[in-house]
């Protein structure tokens, strides 16, 4: 096994920071870490090459209830789990030989970093951004703890357990994230991420302006109680106060305060039709349950009394909580309207296609106009909302970072002091996955002593934070790993941050990445961070899919193996002969479509794994992993080791003199000398903008293929060798071990530079090209002492003087590598024969 070191850092080299998202120790890789850190590690190696001091870390997301609910089925601690499972994945990624820094590791359950997690907890509480309260919260039944909201789908089913998210009411810690909404809003524009990943963030802090229109309230009865909360108007936010026209019913959320205040009476009669109700009528249940509250809204245009109802497709987290009914322009609307008896209005209504107003005061007016009558009212006013709400970190489970707060009968809720910090997680409870969480009844954990008053009847805070808080703050912990009185020295910070690009999935563009902003931003606040945002260039990958076989007419998935070709060229099963539908899918075990990692690795090797994953698709598609069509990249490797051979062969021949190209060549080495060039610039492309590796490994398919078919021209001459040289440089960051491997069977001069100095040479080629006004730059063989080192660009301007060419030539990295620091005794420019000979004697 080819193993190679990361490197020393260049001392006074441009920083670069390439980080992939950190995995969640499982103990064992699949396909999509496999992808994502093949393009972290390309990238990493490229900065290297080109002399950059690059930061390319590795961690392990290690809390959460994966990791406890494993670890229960097995009848092990969430510690020995997780040890183990990170023991295994640190060796499988040391196999596909990632160049990590693996001196900067963190784990986030380790208690040296979770300090740091308490740290920041105490310090959002010290800013009033972290706080306590009751709330109605998503309770998963299966795994027995909160939910954000986030971590609930479209379909109000859990992330992680797929169960249907319950509503129950608890004392839960938010963290204040709407305080840097605007903040969040604005910060998205100077950031070189995707636009689809820019607008969903957008979307989900969701800023939106419209307007506030106030309804009176009424008794059944029409009586009005004074001071009764109740009985205060309800205000609905709206984008279209037109709507108004049609409205003839308001919903409210049940966590709304009229809600839960008429929830308390005794004597609410007036309820909705059962579950059993809706089904027999064959209405979805989630469209219309509620209640019908003994309460009316005054219309503010007519007057007349509109029905309340207590639904459950309201959410309270939006806008106000209340919602006008509109039958006439929403479905869902209608069907509410028709179950409760109020789908008609008399006084005001628009006409069918929403353009004019066709009864009351405002007869005949077009919505424009009907718009600004409306506008002109003392009961109604302009209003921006926000959907963004703030963040639940509380979690009913063991195993995460403690939450670092006492309760105490006389000194209320307060923040454990810095220099106790940190709170250890018992690591000897017995787990069992029911009930609550075992910290509750921990007597050793539960109990403390205050540290403002010293009684000896506190008690710890037993949730735990959500793994999110983990994660948010991970990659600063990079830049300084061994501090132990400071989450990131300032030094460090400066140095590295923000991280020049990070890899990841697109599913964590709402949670994870916001999240991240969020906490960049404080720290920003507190001088922690040396800029507000985390991240200036994000790519996000996509999945890495498998051919997936299901019978038809059946969810029943089946193993390939299983699969054959029947009569008529149709895929059926093997045995009962049912019809088989192939399509491509996540891979998953229970689809039977999973590729394990280990097994590519070793039937073609790790470049070659490497080179098909950057090659089959852009970074930000899906994959099909496709194992008969790696085939190419392996005859590709071959074709390149074939020419290579055929040119040392000839090139080698005699130590004193090398195959010259005749004047009638001209037109393919002028080809050669294109494609060469173009391949460069593809390269700087898919490294530093584009990251389109499958174009640049395309380009170098096709250098490789020409110097093949002109071989009898090519193979053997300092052009085709400085082509190769470059060749393998490009080819270096995606497969270093195959590109090493070539490099050291084309170099055998004594002055021949090494792959790293190549690549740094390219550098300079390419800024040569780059040169403003300087005309088009003409390649120069350099020899040292009458041996051939390399071919460099100098612009046509610079070679007028000798100074200049001069100094172009002693500052190419491949010549700086065979001097050796030293300076020639001598040179000779030969601008005829476009060649330059130093001399060291």
């Amino acid at each position: 096994m080819y193993h190679d070191e990361k490197g020393e850092e260049t001392v006074g080299a441009r920083e670069v920071y390439i980080l992939s998202m950190f995995p969640y120790p499982s103990g064992a890789l699949h396909m999509g870490h496999v992808r994502v850190y093949t393009i972290s590690d390309t990238l990493a190696r490229y900065h290297r090459a080109r002399g950059e001091s690059v930061l390319h870390p590795m961690g392990w997301d290690a809390f959460g209830l994966p990791a406890e609910n494993a670890a229960i089925e097995r009848g092990l601690s969430p510690v020995e789990w997780t040890q183990t499972n990170i023991s295994q994945m640190r060796q499988q990624l040391n196999q596909l030989n990632f160049q990590f820094d693996w001196e900067r590791e963190v784990t986030t359950c380790r208690p040296d970093y979770y300090r740091w997690t308490q740290w920041l907890f105490t310090q959002l509480y010290r800013h009033d951004l972290a706080y306590q309260r009751e709330a109605y919260v998503n309770w998963d039944p299966v795994d027995g703890t909160v939910l954000a909201n986030e971590q609930v789908d479209a379909e109000g089913r859990s992330w992680r357990s797929g169960a249907r998210v319950e509503r129950r009411r608890l004392n839960q810690w938010f963290v204040r994230l709407t305080h840097y909404r605007e903040a969040l809003l604005k910060g998205l524009a100077e950031l070189d991420w995707p636009e689809k990943v820019k607008q969903m963030q957008r979307h989900w802090i969701g800023r939106a302006e419209g307007y506030l229109i106030s309804f009176q309230l009424q008794e059944g009865d029409g009586s009005v109680r004074e001071g009764d909360k109740r009985q205060e108007p309800l205000r609905v936010f709206t984008t279209s106060p037109e709507k108004l026209l049609d409205t003839t019913f308001l919903g409210v959320s049940r966590e709304h305060a009229l809600s839960e205040g008429y929830s308390r009476d005794t004597h609410l009669k007036h309820t909705s039709s059962s579950e059993a109700d809706c089904e027999r009528e064959g209405i979805r249940q989630e469209t219309v349950r509620g209640e019908l509250l003994p309460v009316r809204a005054v219309h503010p245009i007519t007057g007349e009394l509109l029905p309340v109802l207590k639904l459950d497709h309201v959410v309270q987290e939006y806008g106000t909580g209340v919602v006008m009914g509109v039958p006439a322009r929403n479905k869902r609307d209608a069907r509410v309207a028709e179950h409760w008896g109020c789908a008609a209005v008399s006084g005001v209504a628009l006409s069918p296609d929403g353009t004019r107003v066709q009864s009351g005061d405002m007869l005949g007016m077009s919505v424009e106009d009907a718009r600004g009558v409306i506008l002109s009212q003392n009961w109604i006013q302009a209003s921006e909302q926000f959907r963004l709400r703030d963040w639940l970190i509380s979690r009913q489970r063991y195993w995460g970072c403690p939450i670092p707060m006492v309760h105490c009968p006389t000194c209320g809720t307060i923040p454990v002091p810095e220099q106790e910090l940190p709170v250890l997680l018992p690591t000897d409870l017995q787990l069992t996955g029911r009930g609550s969480s075992p910290l509750r009844t921990c007597q050793q954990f539960t109990s403390t002593v205050c540290p403002q008053c010293g009684s000896l009847h506190a008690q710890r805070e037993t949730d735990t934070m959500d793994t999110f808080i983990d994660s948010s703050w991970y990659y600063m912990r990079y830049c300084d790993p061994q501090n132990g009185s400071a989450l990131c020295g300032v030094k460090a910070a400066r140095r590295w941050l923000p991280v020049d690009t990070y890899i990841g999935g697109i599913e964590h563009a709402v949670l994870h990445l916001l999240y991240a902003r969020f906490v960049s931003h404080f720290l920003y606040d507190l001088g922690v961070s040396p800029e507000p945002e985390p991240f200036r260039k994000l790519i996000t990958q996509g999945m890495v899919t498998g051919k997936t076989y299901r019978l038809i007419g059946s969810l029943r998935y089946i193993q390939p193996e299983q699969v054959e070709t029947g009569a008529g060229g149709v895929l059926v099963e093997r045995g009962s002969q049912q019809r088989v539908e192939m399509f491509w899918e996540k891979m998953s075990k229970s689809k039977y479509n999973g590729v394990n990692p280990q097994v590519m690795v070793e039937k073609y090797g790790a470049d070659v794994v490497r080179l098909f994953l950057l090659f089959k698709s852009p970074p930000h598609l899906d994959l099909q992993w496709d194992e008969t069509a790696i085939v190419g990249i392996v005859r590709w490797r071959a074709k390149l080791e074939g020419i290579l051979a055929e040119h040392v062969r000839h090139y080698h021949a005699s130590q004193d003199t090398h195959r010259e190209t005749a004047p009638a060549d001209g037109e393919v080495l002028e080809g050669l000398e294109s494609l060469t060039q173009r391949a460069v610039h593809v390269s700087t492309q898919a490294m530093t903008h584009i990251f389109n590796f499958n174009s640049l490994i395309a380009q170098l398919m096709k250098l490789t293929n020409y110097i093949r078919k002109h071989k009898d021209v090519l193979s053997g001459t300092h052009a085709c060798q400085h082509s190769l040289r470059t060749l393998l440089a490009l080819l270096h960051p995606m497969a270093p071990h195959i590109s090493t491997d070539l490099w050291s069977r084309l170099e055998r001069d004594t002055y021949s530079p090494t792959i790293r100095a190549m690549c740094r040479g390219i550098k300079a080629d390419t800024a040569g090209q780059e040169h403003q006004g300087a005309g088009k730059p003409i390649p120069f063989s350099v020899l040292l002492d009458n041996q051939w080192v390399c071919t460099i660009y100098i612009p046509l301007g610079v070679t007028d003087s000798e100074e200049g060419i001069r100094q172009a030539v002693l500052a190419h990295p491949c010549v700086q590598a065979v001097l050796g620091g030293q300076q020639p005794c001598r040179m000779v420019s030969q601008i005829n024969q476009k060649t330059i000979v130093l001399f060291n004697e």
